[in-house]
């Protein structure tokens, strides 16, 4: 390595598809890490485990990639299809909570990260095994990265926007009472509801997470959708007795359930 190729810094010096593959993926790692860090501050400290696993190998492959090249780029960009993959399992339910900030911002954001990542990996493998490695950008591809960041960036005001308009609060005539059921740290809270065969139960659902949550009882056909900071007024009347499971359906959160007790009403 010449003295000029070590003053260009260590990003500058790699080929255009080395820098979107690594670019892409702290690209990833950042949203992760903000994110976790956001839901943390809210008390929900699990999602914390997800950036260590994910975010923090992430970013030493990523820098591996810049400062080796060869193996590390081809694991760089082995990583990213991989991290794109997985990404199809679960991010869909979280794209189509557009009016949920927290759910669909980093969803976007992420998703465009890992595609450009893999992209640049797939790229880099490819015009090395035909020696055509270039450092530069053709001009469609500039175009094509500006936009790419530019209709994020417009997707994420819009969720912002929708976040803060959709907000929901029950009035205290309205709660009066009803049972409060609060959902936070990814659990319901109480976890049990009891209600009498044929009698009304009116309850306020308030979502104390980041993240929207559904309150989902499959047997009764009941599927509220919540979205972090909102709360709605739920009038249900069961007419047959026996146990009901409620259910948050978001993907991560299978944990997250209780039981409506609906009891024989009396003679």
């Amino acid at each position: 390595m010449t003295q000029s190729d070590s003053s260009r810094g260590l990003w500058r010096r790699q080929p255009f598809y080395a820098r979107l593959t690594a670019g892409g993926l702290l690209a990833f790692a950042l949203v992760l890490i903000v994110d976790g860090v956001m839901f943390v501050l809210r008390g929900q400290s699990g999602d914390l485990a997800f950036v260590v696993y994910v975010g923090v190998p992430t970013v030493v492959i990523a820098l591996l990639a810049l400062r080796i090249g060869g193996w590390a780029l081809t694991l760089a960009a082995v990583w990213a299809v991989l991290m794109l993959l997985a990404s199809l399992f679960f991010v869909g339910p979280f794209l189509s909570q557009i009016n949920s900030f927290w759910d669909f911002a980093p969803a976007v954001a992420t998703m465009v990260a890992r595609l450009a990542a893999s992209v640049g990996g797939i790229m880099s493998l490819v015009q090395r095994r035909r020696g055509t490695v270039r450092e530069t950008a053709t001009i469609a591809e500039r175009r094509t990265l500006v936009g790419a960041t530019a209709i994020v960036v417009v997707l994420m005001l819009v969720s912002g926007v929708l976040h803060v308009t959709s907000l929901e609060t029950v009035t205290a005539d309205a709660k009066a009472g009803a049972v409060a059921v609060r959902m936070k740290d990814t659990q319901f809270d109480p976890t049990q509801l009891t209600v009498e065969a044929g009698q009304p139960l009116r309850f306020v659902l308030k979502n104390d997470d980041l993240g929207v949550h559904t309150f989902t009882i499959r047997e009764l056909g009941i599927n509220e959708v919540v979205i972090g900071g909102s709360e709605k007024l739920v009038a249900i009347a069961a007419s047959d007795p026996g146990n009901y499971e409620f259910v948050c359906t978001i993907p991560g959160h299978e944990a997250m359930k209780g039981t409506l007790v609906v009891q024989a009403a009396a003679q």
